[in-house]
């Protein structure tokens, strides 16, 4: 091999694109604001750190990602403009590094992929329409409305290869759980000092609401729903010593409680549906789920009052004005879609539609009521901006998903950490995601489109490794190979002499 060869191998050609890829960067940032040449000395090397770690390594992009998106609302108020965008644009970066260096595999491609290229191009290409109304950001809209659930679904099927990854992921989800849980409980008992960020006492959005870190309290209900199952599918392990298996019991205790001072009826209807379905579901580990029916049974026997009050700073769900909201924009989504069946109103418009055009559920109705706000139901409110051919690939999206975690389910491995037991998790999941989708527009929440995707994705490679053959690698290895289907071992019959030997094609 010549030393020109050797200088472009594999690792040599992902070190000079990651180098050239931070040059650019750093150029980029002093060419922009050159005036703040003082500050980008101060906070550059850091960032280029992370940069050059990020665009080396696509996981650690891909898990960057994940945590920027569930820290996106302080580094909003730090005025550090919009890292969701900017941590999606260095993973798709990253990516196309390794595709380059041929350190990442390309992504399996078949069906359920043909539907996610039509689904990004339906988007875009109703971006690019003329629409009577304006959009607000529509590409921020479908970046991380749609390509971004699908970037994580790819890379989850494709690069979470080793049970070491999948840790990280799992563990950083618990991280992110705790966290969460504990914010709730002292932002109501205290000592409120102790909460990070301000906004969650000071300015929640939400009055005496768990609104966390979000800023929103169906997003962190949506956190604290995936986190619970996690921390019991970790705490299910064989391998998990009793003392973390404690703290992983107390971890999803905390973030039921957490579920609970969110006040908020889909956060609620998750976690009931999820326990309800781990009961029936988590074959090997359903005992947790078993005894959180009976606790939350027992909770809601002794509390029924309060929960059926209006009060809904105590926690009551007989408020009718938020029902009436979501039937007033029901009946507007429905009209949007008979007045445009094909285009839609256009993507990120529906706003602005149901501003001029709103319409009532019933004369019984207030009109007020879902006036000049999003859309509150999110098949809906993809349909009335995209049309109905949009809608229903959206859901052949979603079916196509969920197909494939009941076959993994159906044909993963009893044992391991990503056989049927993590096939089962992402099905909660699943759950999780589409009960919080019946009441609100997911693709506003850009942390509903980045874990549960990704753990989608995972649990789909699994599958795929399975029926290649290929079992998931330990820690600190690579995947094995395929094992290529062959003859039998041990001495080959000669063929019949009359029959001649034909070279396999």
């Amino acid at each position: 091999m010549s030393m020109l060869s050797r200088l472009w191998s594999a690792r040599w050609r992902t070190d000079v694109l990651v180098v050239l890829g931070v040059m650019v960067v750093v150029v980029a940032a002093f060419g922009v604001a050159p005036d703040e040449a003082p500050m980008l000395l101060v906070v550059l090397p850091p960032a280029v750190l992370v940069a050059a770690l990020a665009l080396r390594f696509p996981l650690f992009a891909i898990l960057l990602l994940v945590a920027t998106s569930f820290v996106r609302e302080p580094l909003n108020n730090m005025g550090l403009g919009d890292p969701v965008m900017a941590a999606f644009y260095g993973t798709v970066l990253s990516i196309g590094v390794g595709l380059l260096a041929r350190t990442v595999r390309a992504p399996r491609l078949g069906a359920l992929e043909a539907v996610m290229a039509a689904y990004a191009f339906w988007n875009v290409f109703s971006g690019l329409l003329p629409h009577e109304f304006e959009a607000v950001d529509a590409w921020r809209f479908i970046v991380t409305g749609t390509l971004l659930p699908i970037l994580l679904y790819l890379a989850g099927r494709t690069l979470f290869d080793r049970e070491d990854a999948v840790r990280a992921l799992l563990w950083m989800t618990v991280a992110f759980t705790l966290y969460s849980g504990l914010t709730a409980v002292i932002q109501f008992y205290g000592p409120q000092a102790l909460v990070w960020p301000r906004f969650i006492v000071d300015d929640p959005g939400w009055e005496d609401r768990a609104v966390g870190i979000f800023k929103q309290p169906v997003t962190n209900g949506l956190l604290l729903v995936i986190g619970f199952v996690v921390a019991l599918y970790l705490a299910a392990q064989p391998t998990v010593r009793t003392v973390v298996r404690l703290g992983l019991w107390a971890t999803a205790g905390l973030a039921a409680a957490g579920v609970y001072l969110t006040y908020t009826r889909s956060a609620w209807l998750s976690l009931a549906i999820v326990v309800l379905a781990g009961a029936v579901l988590a074959r090997g580990w359903r005992r947790p789920f078993v005894v959180s029916l009976v606790l939350g049974a027992a909770a809601v026997v002794a509390n029924l009052g309060t929960l059926l009050s209006e009060d809904r700073s105590a926690g009551g769900v007989g408020s009718s004005n938020e029902v009436y909201d979501r039937l007033n924009i029901a009946a507007t989504s429905f009209q949007a879609i008979l007045d445009h069946p094909i285009f839609g109103v256009g993507i990120g418009r529906f706003t602005a539609y149901n501003t001029d055009h709103h319409i009532a559920w019933s004369q019984e109705i207030d009109w007020n009521r879902g006036w000049a706000i999003a859309s509150h139901e999110n098949e809906l409110g993809i349909t009335a901006e995209l049309g109905i051919p949009g809608g229903l690939l959206w859901i052949a999206l979603l079916v196509g998903i969920a197909w494939k975690l009941v076959s993994a389910r159906r044909h993963l491995p009893a044992d391991g950490l990503l056989g049927r037991g993590f096939a089962t998790l992402a099905l909660l999941v699943l759950i999780t995601w589409q009960a919080t989708a019946v009441t609100v527009d997911m693709r506003f929440l850009d942390f509903a489109s980045t874990l549960p995707f990704l753990i989608f994705g995972v649990a789909v490679g699994a599958l795929d490794r399975h029926q290649d053959g290929a079992p998931p690698a330990p820690a600190g290895r690579a995947p094995a190979p395929p094992v290529p289907a062959g003859p039998p071992a041990g001495p080959q019959a000669e063929p019949p002499a009359d029959r001649p030997v034909v070279a396999s094609r």
